[in-house]
């Protein structure tokens, strides 16, 4: 019941934290005002220097704004760490880069909605479908999914393995002596933490589904509109990564020192308790576990950073033939 009631608030707070800021984006957006309806809209082949100007600075706060999300959500959960207190504070501390994903997702959710939008009763045809396998960058989507695979795959294995009360790892050193070392990731500390893995990992994916079926931004070429949307989708990823990166790092080093703790001669009592073969493998999966989790931590962040930086949107391209073909103008009729 504790932990439900936990979970409940997290979701209202991961909801605040990125509607507030996600309202900010939309009222910045709405006063741009829409065109006249009575307008028609042809895209150029080549982007209009103020509109491609305006929409970076749409993508730009955007990113600006979800990353504040992301990274304002931890300090907002401090609280609410200290008034829950007990077994509950390490789930809480556990769900907190999810919940910080969760806020950077709304609000990019909300910059996508929010994009300069042609007006009037022509519109571009695109003579082929835009696909999220088009536009998010392959490698860091699938690395993406793979941690999220891991983390699952962990917290299974975790929830095996743990005590009863699925927090706590027993370790048996010989006959009628065992240890027990925790906070252990089993079911207790795995099942908030693979529900919120799986929210992520859905989220990201949805909004990489609204980045690519979003309307073309006004006034941009076919060519400049895809750019951006590629930006958008490498910014999506690389918050995502880093939040389910921190999580998988977090299991891994909670696991790991559990187990090495456990698994360490002498901490069953006075009885003689040699360092069999069992433990010193067990005891080395747990400081792999450490290490690797340690290392995790630097690596996200730098993949992060270097995603960040990759995404910059250049200047207007000049006109190429995808652009003169994809711009035709197709009447639209009424809904």
């Amino acid at each position: 019941m504790h932990v439900l009631v936990l979970l409940v608030g997290l979701a209202v707070l991961a909801l605040a934290v990125g509607g507030t800021v996600a309202l900010v984006v939309l009222v910045a957006g709405g006063r741009q005002g829409p065109a006249p309806a009575s307008a028609a809209w042809t895209p150029p082949p080549v982007s209009v220097p103020a509109a491609f100007a305006a929409a970076r600075r749409h993508a730009a706060a955007t990113t600006t704004l979800a990353w504040a999300a992301l990274l304002l959500a931890p300090w907002l959960l401090l609280p609410l760490a200290r008034s829950t207190g007990g077994l509950q504070a390490g789930v809480l501390i556990g769900l907190t880069p999810a919940v910080a994903g969760a806020a950077h997702l709304a609000v990019h959710a909300a910059g996508e909605l929010t994009w300069p939008r042609p007006t009037g009763t022509v519109r571009r045809a695109l003579l082929s479908p835009r696909r999220v396998r088009d536009l998010a960058p392959h490698g860091l989507r699938t690395l993406t999914w793979v941690i999220a695979g891991a983390i699952l795959v962990l917290l299974a294995v975790a929830a095996a393995t743990a005590d009863g009360d699925g927090r706590s790892l027993t370790v048996v050193h010989g006959d009628a002596i065992t240890s027990s070392a925790g906070p252990y990731p089993g079911a207790f500390y795995g099942l908030p933490l693979a529900a919120a893995t799986l929210v992520v990992l859905a989220g990201t994916e949805a909004v990489l589904r609204l980045v690519a079926r979003r309307p073309a931004v006004a006034d941009t070429s076919t060519s400049d509109d895809h750019r951006l949307r590629r930006a958008s989708s490498a910014r999506v990823l690389a918050g995502s990564q880093v939040v389910l990166g921190l999580t998988l790092a977090g299991v891994l080093t909670t696991a790991g020192h559990a187990a090495r703790t456990a698994a360490q001669p002498g901490l069953a009592g006075s009885a003689p308790d040699p360092f069999t073969p069992a433990l010193q493998a067990v005891a080395a999966l747990g400081t792999a576990g450490v290490v690797l989790g340690t290392v995790l931590v630097p690596a996200s962040l730098v993949l992060t950073a270097w995603t960040l930086v990759r995404s910059t949107v250049p200047a207007p391209t000049t006109p190429t033939p995808t652009d003169r073909a994809d711009s035709r103008p197709t009447p639209t009729t009424a809904a």
